[in-house]
């Protein structure tokens, strides 16, 4: 059975062309989406201040914990002086 062309075209090829079309398009879709997004800059104010606000808590946590130290020792001299 042979093959009939179309336009002059072999069915074969129009077939490739078909789904190459049919890949690239969403290809490109993607592209441009991830063009728009890199450039968007609206998100990255509330980054900064997530990360701002990680960085507060952690410095709090560590001071917080340097003071439970200093008061356990305090409070362990005042219990041994009361004996």
């Amino acid at each position: 059975m042979k093959s009939r062309a179309i336009h002059g075209i072999p069915r074969s090829a129009l077939t490739i062309w078909r789904n190459l079309r049919a890949t690239v398009l969403p290809m490109r879709q993607m592209a441009t989406m991830l063009v728009k997004f890199s450039r968007d800059e609206r998100g990255a104010t509330a980054l900064e201040y997530g990360f701002i606000a990680a960085l507060m808590s952690v410095a709090t946590i560590a001071l917080l914990a340097q003071i439970g130290v200093n008061v356990s020792d305090l409070t362990g001299g005042v219990m041994a002086g009361l004996k």
